[in-house]
C-alpha cells in the first residue's frame, strides 16, 4: 500500500491533476462563500434576479466558447516546440471568438426586449442591466480563453492562481460592498461581469499578449472548426443543462422562488465537488490502464468509492436544516425539501463518476457529446412538465430524473465497451 502511494506521488500527471483539483475546489469554495453572503444580504427575490442575470452571462460565455478553448489548447499542446504554429492557433482562436461574440452581442442588443421580458421574465426596467450583462460577458470569454492557454502550456500552477485570484476578488467584492456601501443587485451583477478580466490579468505573466490579437489563417481556422463542430454540441448542451432550470423557475413561478432554488443549487454544487474532484484525479489516473487486470482492479475500487460518495452525499440530507440556517440564512428555510432532493441528484452524479473515467480508457469522446444532449433534453422536458404543477419540488425531481437517465446511459455504454474490449471472443 505504502509503495503504491509513493509511486503515485512521483507521477507528474497525477501531481498536476491533484494540483488542479485542490486549486479548483478551493477557488470554488471561496466563490461559494461569496455567493452565500450575497444570498443572505439580497434575500430570495433579489438573489433570484441576480441568478437569472448570472445564468444569462454563463449561457453567452458558453456560446462565445463553442469548444474553441478545447480545440486551441489541444493544438498548442501538440505543437509546443513550434512557437510560430502555437501562436497562429491562439490568434485564430481569438479571431473566431471575436466574430462569435460580436454576432451574439449584436443579436442580443437587437432583441433585448424579447430576452428581458419573455426569456428572463423580468420587467422592462431591467433592460439596461441585461444589455450590460451581454456586453460584459466578453470578460468571461477572455478569462476562460487565457486560462485554457495556460493549461495548454502546462502552467497548471498559474492557472490555479488565476482561478484563485478571481474567486478571492468575488469574496472581496462581497465583503467590501457589505461593509462600505451595502450589497445591492447592480453592484454585484456588474462586479461579477468585470472581475474575470482582473483575474485574467494574472495569466498575462506567462502568455504572449500577441496570442489574443485576432488573426486569420484559412488552414488553421479550418482545423479549429473541425474540432468545434463536435465539441460545440456538448458545450451548448452543457450551457442549457446548467442554467435551464433556473430560467424555467423564473418563467413559471417568481423571482422569490427563483432565489430560493438558486441558493439551494449553490449548496448542492458545493456537495458535488466531492464527485468532481474525484473525477479529475481518476480521469488522469485511469487513462493509462489498457490491460484487463488493472482495469478490473480500478473498477472494484471505483465501485467502493461510488458507494462511499453516494452515502456521504445522502447523509447531508439529515443536516440540511443547520446547513441552510448557518449559510444562506433563515429566509431560505422553506427550500430545505427541495435541497434534499437536489442532494439526492448530486449523489447519483457522484456515484457514476468512476465509470465516466472509463471513456478515456476506451477513447470514446462521443459519450460526452451524447450525454450532454441527453442531460439538456431530459432536464428541459422534465422541468417543463414538473415545475408548473409541483413548483420547486418539481425542479428538484427533474434533476433526479435527469441524473438517473444519464447514469443508466453511462453504465450501459461503459459495460458495452468493456464487453466489446475484454469480453469473450
Amino acid at each position: 500500500m505504502l509503495s503504491t502511494v509513493l509511486k503515485l506521488g512521483k507521477s507528474k500527471g497525477l501531481k498536476s491533476a491533484v494540483l488542479m483539483t485542490i486549486g479548483n475546489v478551493g477557488s470554488t469554495g471561496v466563490a461559494a462563500i461569496a455567493m452565500i453572503i450575497f444570498s443572505r444580504q439580497l434575500g430570495p427575490e433579489q438573489f433570484g434576479i441576480f441568478s437569472v442575470l448570472f445564468s444569462l452571462m454563463l449561457i453567452i460565455s458558453r456560446i462565445g466558447d463553442m469548444g474553441i478553448n478545447i480545440a486551441v489548447s489541444r493544438a498548442i499542446a501538440q505543437n509546443q516546440e513550434n512557437k510560430t504554429q502555437s501562436l497562429s492557433y491562439a490568434q485564430n482562436g481569438s479571431y473566431l471568438k471575436a466574430i462569435i461574440m460580436a454576432a451574439v452581442i449584436m443579436i442580443g442588443l437587437l432583441t433585448t426586449p424579447f430576452i428581458t421580458e419573455t426569456l428572463l421574465s423580468l420587467t422592462p426596467d431591467f433592460m439596461p442591466m441585461v444589455r450590460a450583462v451581454m456586453i460584459l460577458s466578453t470578460s468571461v470569454v477572455v478569462y476562460e480563453y487565457i486560462n485554457s492557454l495556460l493549461q495548454a502550456r502546462q502552467f497548471f500552477g498559474l492557472s490555479v492562481l488565476t482561478n484563485t485570484v478571481q474567486s478571492s476578488l468575488k469574496l472581496f467584492l462581497a465583503l467590501a460592498t457589505l461593509v462600505f456601501v451595502g450589497i445591492n443587485l447592480n453592484t454585484i451583477t456588474l462586479g461579477y461581469m468585470i472581475l474575470p478580466l482582473i483575474g485574467a490579468s494574472v495569466g498575462f505573466m506567462a502568455i504572449n499578449v500577441r496570442e489574443l490579437l485576432p488573426s486569420y489563417n484559412p488552414k488553421i481556422t479550418k482545423s479549429i472548426l473541425n474540432v468545434v463542430r463536435w465539441t460545440s454540441i456538448s458545450i451548448l448542451a452543457s450551457a442549457v443543462a446548467e442554467n435551464v432550470d433556473v430560467l424555467i423557475v423564473q418563467n413559471y413561478l417568481s423571482a422569490h422562488e427563483t432565489g430560493l432554488y438558486a441558493a439551494a443549487t449553490r449548496i448542492a454544487t458545493v456537495a458535488s465537488l466531492i464527485g468532481w474532484s474525484l473525477g479529475t484525479v481518476l480521469n488522469m489516473r485511469v487513462a493509462k490502464y489498457k490491460d484487463k487486470v488493472n482495469l478490473d482492479r480500478y473498477l472494484k475500487k471505483g465501485i467502493m468509492l461510488a458507494i462511499v460518495s453516494l452515502l456521504a452525499t445522502i447523509a447531508l440530507c439529515f443536516i440540511s436544516y443547520p446547513i441552510v440556517t448557518y449559510t444562506i440564512g433563515s429566509a431560505y428555510l422553506s427550500v430545505i425539501p427541495t435541497l434534499n432532493i437536489l442532494l439526492i441528484s448530486t449523489a447519483f452524479l457522484t456515484a457514476t463518476t468512476p465509470f465516466v473515467a472509463l471513456f478515456y480508457v476506451f477513447d470514446y469522446p462521443r459519450y460526452f457529446a451524447v450525454s450532454g444532449i441527453i442531460t439538456a433534453l431530459s432536464l428541459l422536458i422534465s422541468d417543463i412538465i414538473l415545475i408548473p404543477t409541483y413548483g420547486l419540488i418539481g425542479a428538484g425531481w427533474a434533476r433526479v430524473i435527469t441524473r438517473l437517465v444519464v447514469g443508466i446511459y453511462t453504465l450501459y455504454i461503459a459495460y458495452t465497451l468493456y464487453q466489446k474490449t475484454y469480453g469473450k471472443k
